[in-house]
């Protein structure tokens, strides 16, 4: 049972598996994940609201409805908002444009209970299913319904792993997303009987209608390990959850503690201890049986350590009780009490005890066995045995002196037979050398008393009881068995003379796991002071068999049984050991241990009628493989083997289908179209996408394979020609019936112009008959036909049978050889995938072929203009797969290729011919890079770049930013992610190189889009009063920015272009993105002093920076002036005209030695 009916397919073939906990949905389809799972509690009289989250409905409707108790059956309640039902107390609640739809039920009935659900009219239907229970009005149920059940310590407990403990509470369990559930599937039988509780959901589970193979889970036994079973099971996942969460609310926990305690011949005292559970107790329900197994009542108190065989008793009555006992009674006690003497029992019996404790809701699981051996009648115990709580005697009678006066010779007989504290070392080689001495020994050994009540308490056979009394008078063959129990006689001597322990007490089995036990008891109230150890005795509980107690000595409480076998039967107790030997046993515990999950667990179930996994060894399936070529495949199998044997699907759906088409059950069942052909044994998808497409219907189509073995007819075999006439065709098969129901036949033929038979759905004639053979009339001469047999039933139909080609002759000719049928041909050739020297293939299986056959391959193939056929090609290659690469071919030629399907002893006729081309030899192209983003870009912006190149061979792509290699591989294309582009980045190459040619090149610029940025060529300008200056900024910025001058600091008022400013900008050397703004005063006086603002602004920003100007007072009118002052001769004053003419001063030797004073002007 699967925790959960909705996953998504982690792992690519987990096939048909776990899928209980999620299930892929495909993307824009309605879903109904979002619906809350939990069950609802409700009280009689109230209103109920069942809600259901549907996203994505588009254009479907929304149906309610309940499934009718004690059926599986469904009425409609609600179809969209309409309601159908004509109850009024239901009604629908949705608002336009939301996901919600609330079936509300108004003034809620108890028969109103059961199973609702929300289904979207898909195809197939979705579906998801609410649990409703309406309880009477009651304090103790007017509470809402939790789903908290938290049994994480007793998973921690039974050695769970921290990993799987999040299945130990139920609302984890129920909400499901658990990453990886297949890690927890040894655990689940663990976790399943903590889930449960100790509480009996099976009654609910009934109600619900969960299918018997799913109910062990109400009880807390989880069977369901194979694939079969789990999706058997995943439909009711939910209802058996909301079972279990309202049982642990109502129903009552098992007792605990439980110990039987023998009072007298005819009573038993039973105690407990009330369950741990907060639920009340009203009684419980107290099974006493009276135990059958042939193994229970012989050697019970041997005490031997080597276990001597014993026989069995004869009766498990006393002498004299008539057959009128009851073998099996049931008492009921009020829910205060916690204990029960029960009376009229049957004296020195073995009884079994369990108890279940219940409720006006319903009960627990019965508590584990405890088993309890009344005591010997009053009549038959020595009057002078005194009660317990006298002390024993310090002083034993002298037996070995009694023996002495009596004739026994000194020595090894005396020792062996006389002496009662020395019995456990006595051997049977011993008794029988001393066997004329025994009835001395006997007589010795009773003292006058008649011990035969305790010997048979310790199971002493009747044969032997004379011994017990002393009265021995004639020995015969019959009683050597009786000299294999010397220790008995010893210990019944010892008890009588009350020097042994009594039995230990409070015997339970406190915990059980699949592979071991622990075992608790008390000390004895008798002499407990003198026990020195403990003797365990242990066996399996067998039927049909007599098995013998293993023997563990000097055991303490608690003890650990282990190296026990899973879901076994054992029975257990304990004897205490003194210095004098051992008391008689406790009371029997009998337990089951848990089941495990193993290889070896139980032999696989088979159906006679055909062996799936005979058929996949016949096939050729990897042996590793086996264990998923059943139909009880289990879970764990599934898990470890499903991707190493993906490729062998093939093998597993063709022997899964066994010659059967079980496309009816599969349509029935609902299977997904796409899926359809799995279950006619055709894969038309890789295993990838069958896993993908048809893993929410694979539980269904395992199920519709099982079922079909044994309703379904195989395929016809033997399929051959008696006789070939022009116009007719004898045809005979052979056919074995494998089901209990009459079969006919389907004989479909049809002419084929090709030597290729068709699609088996293209045949144009069918002709049915009872019989194994057939005639084919009105045919047509010098013509090709193509036939094959269907077995036909009620049920269904089998798969076709192999398929004859056969050529009908000319007029007058008869063809008296025999044409046997043959495997179909490949089918679906296609070619995957070329380059300049191969060519890759695909292909089906033949849609005729045997279940158990070991299909290969053989592809010929040639180029196209060679002469000849191609079955005559010499080229071909062998393969057992469906694919093939057929390489070392020739650049830019033509082939043709077909496949034929080969076994062991049959070939097929050749597929379809197809014919592929081997590429080109292409010198490479590169295309202009790619910009994504196209522009404009955005300094900081991420940005794509792509290369895009053509060539046969695939050329090498390489990609450069600013002449620096980013990217270089092999392919058509390769791409360059630029994270935060700054606005240096201006140029992108490509080149495409498949060595031919010289290769290919592309370029693009990149324009970056980025904001102004404004730099000043000085911080501070002196100009001369009456001047002419310069002020100047270095502004960057794309799109090209706008720049202005501003006197003020808040740049309120822009300078304007006039007589006192003249403003330009233009492109700054070669730098890309660069601009030198000037501001020019045309006459600097001394009210232009002060700050200058530079301000440039684009669309993405702007910047702003200031330049101080400082105007100095003018110092000459002229230059002229300057020159007199400064005593330049007289040649050199043309040079001071107007202003400082440098250049002329140069071009005048006689004015070099003025240069000085004539720059000293000039400045």
């Amino acid at each position: 049972m699967e925790f959960r009916a909705s996953h998504t397919s982690y792992t690519i073939f987990l096939i048909f598996l776990f899928l209980v906990y999620c299930t892929s949905s495909t993307k824009g389809a309605p879903t109904l994940e979002a619906t809350p799972l939990e069950p609802l509690l409700a009280v009689a009289g109230d209103s109920v609201l069942i809600d259901c989250v549907v996203k994505n409905l588009q254009n479907y409707t929304i149906i309610w409805r309940r499934v009718v108790p004690g059926s599986n059956k469904t009425e409609i309640l609600s179809a969209g908002e309409v309601r159908i039902i004509p109850d009024p107390r239901f009604s629908l609640l949705h608002q336009k444009g939301h996901e919600t739809w609330v079936l509300q039920v108004q003034k809620a009935q108890v028969n109103d209970s059961g199973r609702y659900i929300c289904e979207v009219n898909t195809s197939p239907r979705m579906q998801i299913y609410r649990l409703l229970t309406v309880v009477e009005r009651t304090p103790s149920n007017s509470k809402a319904f939790p789903v908290d059940h938290n049994y994480t310590s007793c998973c921690v407990n039974h050695k769970v792993p921290a990993s799987c403990q999040e299945f130990c509470s139920l609302q984890s369990v129920i909400m499901g997303g658990h990453p990886n559930p297949w890690q927890c599937m040894d655990h689940l039988p663990v976790i399943t009987k903590c889930l449960t509780d100790g509480r009996n959901h099976m009654p609910c589970c009934v109600k619900q209608n969960i299918p018997e193979i799913c109910r062990s889970v109400c009880t807390g036994d989880y069977g369901l390990t194979t694939v079969l079973q789990h999706y058997s099971c995943m439909d009711h996942t939910i209802p058996t959850l909301s079972c279990i969460a309202e049982g642990i609310e109502l129903l009552p926990g098992p007792p605990q503690e439980v110990s039987v305690e023998p009072l007298s011949d005819t009573e038993l005292k039973i105690k407990w201890v009330p369950p741990h559970q907060d639920v009340p107790i009203e009684k419980y329900n107290i099974s006493i049986k009276l135990v059958k197994e042939l193994s229970d009542l012989q050697e019970m108190e041997t005490g031997m350590a080597d276990q001597k065989k014993m026989s069995k008793m004869p009766d498990m009555k006393k002498p004299g009780a008539t057959s009128s006992v009851k073998s099996l009674m049931r008492v009921l006690v009020d829910g205060n009490k916690t204990s029960y003497v029960a009376s009229g029992l049957l004296s020195v019996t073995m009884y079994e005890v369990q108890i279940i404790s219940e409720n006006s809701h319903g009960s627990s699981l019965p508590t584990s066995a405890v088993r309890a051996l009344t005591l010997a009648s009053p009549d038959e115990r020595d009057a002078t045995v005194n009660n317990s709580s006298e002390t024993y005697f310090a002083h034993l009678p002298n037996i070995t002196r009694c023996c002495e006066d009596k004739g026994v010779p000194e020595g090894k007989c005396l020792r062996s037979l006389c002496d009662p504290s020395d019995d456990e070392d006595t051997k049977l080689a011993d008794v029988l050398m001393c066997a004329p001495f025994v009835n001395i020994t006997f007589e010795c050994m009773a003292g006058g008393a008649d011990h035969s009540h305790c010997c048979q308490q310790r199971g002493l056979p009747d044969i032997c009881l004379d011994f017990c009394r002393g009265n021995v008078t004639q020995l015969d063959y019959r009683h050597f068995i009786c000299l294999d129990h010397i220790d008995i006689y010893g210990n019944c001597l010892l008890e009588y003379y009350k020097v042994l322990p009594g039995a230990p007490e409070q015997f339970l089995v406190s915990m059980v796991h699949s592979r071991w036990a622990v075992l608790k008891w008390s000390p004895p109230s008798v002499l407990p002071e003198s026990v020195l150890s403990y003797v365990l005795y242990w066996k399996e509980v067998a039927m049909d068999e007599i098995i013998e107690y293993n023997v563990v000595n000097d055991v303490k409480s608690p003890h650990l049984l282990d190296n026990l076998q899973p879901k076994t039967r054992y029975e257990v107790y304990v004897a205490a050991r003194n210095a004098f030997g051992l008391s008689r046993g406790s009371v029997r515990a009998v337990f089951t241990t848990s089941p495990e999950i193993d290889q070896a667990e139980m032999a696989k179930e088979r159906t006679p009628a055909y062996n799936e996994t005979a058929c996949c060894m016949a096939a050729g399936l990897k042996n590793s493989c086996l264990d998923l070529c059943t139909y009880n495949m289990k879970m764990s199998d599934l898990q470890l083997l499903a991707i190493p044997c993906a490729n062998q699907l093939e093998i597993l759906v063709r022997c899964g289908a066994g010659g059967r088409d079980h496309s009816s059950c599969c349509q029935r069942r609902g299977i997904r179209w796409e899926c359809l052909p799995i279950c006619s044994a055709s894969i038309e998808m890789s295993p990838q996408a069958v896993v993908s497409t048809c893993i929410g219907d694979a539980g269904k189509i395992i199920q519709c394979m099982a079922e079909g073995v044994g309703q379904l007819p195989e395929s016809p075999e033997d399929l051959h020609t008696q006789s070939v006439l022009p116009t007719r065709i004898h045809v005979k098969w052979k056919f074995r019936n494998t089901t209990a129901d009459p079969v006919w036949f389907e004989v479909r033929y049809t002419e084929t112009q090709e030597r290729i038979p068709p699609h088996p759905l293209d045949y144009a004639y069918v002709e049915n008959t009872t019989e194994t053979d057939f005639d084919l009339k009105e045919l047509k001469s010098d013509a090709y036909y193509s036939i094959y047999i269907v077995a036909m039933n009620e049920h269904g139909a089998s798969l076709p049978s192999l398929v004859l080609l056969v050529h009908t002759p000319e007029r007058d000719e008869i063809y008296n050889e025999t044409i046997e049928a043959s495997l179909g041909p490949p089918h679906s050739l296609e070619v995957t995938h070329q380059t300049m020297d191969s060519v890759s293939l695909s292909w089906r299986s033949p849609f005729h072929v045997p279940a158990n056959s070991s299909l290969n391959y053989l592809v010929f193939y040639k180029p196209v203009n060679n002469s000849g056929d191609i079955e005559e090609s010499s080229s071909k290659l062998a393969t057992t797969n469906n694919y093939l690469t057929l390489n070392n071919l020739t650049v830019n030629t033509q082939y043709a290729i077909a496949v034929q399907a080969r076994t062991g002893h049959q070939e097929s006729p050749l597929s379809e011919t197809v014919l592929a081309w081997t590429d080109p030899a292409i010198p490479a192209f590169v295309n202009p890079p790619v910009v994504v983003p196209p522009e404009p870009i955005v300094e900081g912006a991420n940005v794509t770049l792509l290369c895009v190149a053509t060539g046969m061979p695939v050329p090498v792509v390489s990609l450069f930013l600013n002449g620096q290699l980013m990217v270089q591989q092999q392919q058509s294309h390769v791409a360059h992610v630029v994270p935060n582009i700054q606005h240096n980045v201006t140029k992108v190459d490509c080149f495409a190189d498949n060595g031919l040619g010289q290769g290919a090149q592309s370029s693009t610029s990149l324009e970056v889009n980025f904001m102004p940025h404004v730099e000043m060529m000085d911080k501070r300008i002196p100009a001369e009063e009456g001047s002419i200056s310069n002020i100047r900024c270095l502004v960057t910025g794309h799109p090209e920015p706008r720049v202005l001058w501003y006197r003020d600091r808040k740049l309120r008022e822009p300078l304007k272009k006039g007589s006192d400013y003249d403003l330009n900008m233009k492109p700054y050397g070669e730098k890309p993105y660069t601009y030198m703004a000037s501001l020019t005063l045309l006459q600097v006086t001394t009210s232009h002093e002060g700050q200058y603002f530079c301000y440039a602004e684009n669309h993405l920003g702007k910047d702003t920076v200031f330049v101080n100007l400082d105007v100095l007072p003018k110092l000459y009118s002229n230059a002229s002036a300057c020159c007199a002052e400064k005593k330049v001769s007289e040649e050199c004053q043309d040079v001071c005209s107007v202003d400082i003419d440098i250049q002329m001063a140069l071009n005048k030797p006689k004015c070099f030695k003025d240069l000085d004073k004539l720059m000293y002007c000039a400045a």
